[in-house]
């Protein structure tokens, strides 16, 4: 390779990295003990950096020396990890856009099942995914529902330094969320997954509403409504009137003689098993079940208000709105609902692909992605 494509490759490389790691080129600089100045020099491919501080550099970006002086692009592979209550997707992408290999594994919520169970889900899929690839040339993103939590990040990055990966970085399944859905636009998002909780995106600035997990939540999401058609069929069974189609369809989710037979599971799975009530909530809704359709009312009410406060954080005109998650599977129900209980006016959809794929962006994936034309 000549010394001006060396040049030039650097810059982009180094670009891509500070943004990976969420510096700016005046905190970059700080560290270096440079200016602002001589960063952008380095990233707008006019000059490269003192060889004597590459090793500092390189380990500012958490990468090597030879990813940032490497071709952008040649032999490079992403993985993007998306992890949440119920599943944990894993894409392996090659750096020309094309989507080599997709796993589903069970979910990786740290703290759900615990950090060693959540780094051994981590490692089946990545070791799957890798195969006789070169570690060296794979960047990941794990972006996991409880994975900035405390310090469960910095135990999820210790793990993922041991691969020998080209580069790494975790955070939380919302910066997934975001990327995917909004990218860098304005506008809410709202997850309605087996919990809930809103963000605003504003000129490059995030606000979170809710999202307090479910001991502190009150509606929409799919353990709320999961939980309050439990609840109903529990009392049902204690008034003896048992024959609604509403219990009747949780009686034969459960399974068992009774509802409460399956009380003692309920407390043992957690949320994610009451979480998967709520489809069953839909179908006896739209099978006229009064029951059904007030737990769904109440819980798109929710929603509603907390599209309103994003709105009015947001401060625009028809803001748009993307939801997300396990209970906009049925936006043909949902959606209707929700608007009943607005005030404003908005730009209301849901999102259905792969959130997978905003942790192949955040992975890096974004800058080959959008050379391609992929989507």
């Amino acid at each position: 390779m000549e010394y001006l494509e060396i040049i030039k490759a650097f810059g982009q490389n180094l670009r891509r990295a500070r943004k990976e790691a969420g510096l700016t080129q005046l905190q970059l600089a700080q560290r270096l003990g440079y200016s602002s100045k001589a960063v952008s020099k380095w990233e707008s491919g006019d000059c490269i950096a003192p060889a004597v501080i590459l090793p500092t550099l390189a380990q500012c970006l958490r990468t090597d020396v030879n990813s940032l002086l490497r071709a952008s692009g040649v032999g490079s592979y992403y993985i993007g990890i998306d992890g949440g209550g119920t599943k944990t997707e894993f894409l392996l992408a090659e750096a020309q856009g094309k989507i080599l290999q997709r796993m589903v594994l069970r979910g990786c919520n740290p703290n759900d099942v615990g950090m060693s169970a959540c780094l051994e889900i981590l490692k089946q899929g990545i070791q799957t995914l890798c195969g006789e690839l070169p570690r060296d040339r794979i960047s990941v993103f794990a972006g996991l529902a409880g994975g900035s939590t405390g310090t469960n990040r910095q135990k999820i990055l210790q793990f993922l330094s041991t691969f020998g990966f080209r580069q790494w970085d975790c955070g939380s399944d919302a910066a997934n969320a975001l990327i995917a859905t909004l990218g860098h636009r304005n506008g809410i998002l709202v997850i309605a997954g087996t919990g809930n909780i809103t963000f605003v995106q504003k000129d490059g600035q995030k606000h979170r509403l809710g999202g307090f997990n479910y001991l502190f939540e009150d509606g929409g999401s799919a353990y709320m409504v999961g939980r309050e058609a439990l609840f109903y069929a529990l009392k049902t069974e204690e008034a003896g009137k048992v024959d609604s189609l509403l219990y009747r369809l949780v009686l034969e989710k459960c399974g068992t003689a009774t509802v409460l037979d399956q009380l003692g599971v309920f407390y043992a799975e957690g949320k994610s098993t009451i979480a998967a009530f709520a489809p069953i909530v839909f179908q006896a809704a739209g099978e006229g079940d009064a029951v059904a359709r007030e737990i769904l009312t109440q819980n798109a009410a929710v929603l509603a208000r907390e599209i309103e406060q994003g709105a009015a954080l947001l401060g625009e005109p028809n803001p748009e709105v993307v939801l997300i998650g396990g209970l906009t599977k049925q936006e043909a129900v949902l959606l209707p609902l929700i608007q009943q209980h607005l005030h404003i006016d908005c730009r209301l959809h849901t999102y259905q692909g792969s959130l997978a794929k905003g942790a192949l962006l955040l992975a890096g994936w974004e800058e080959h992605h959008a050379e391609n034309g992929t989507t």
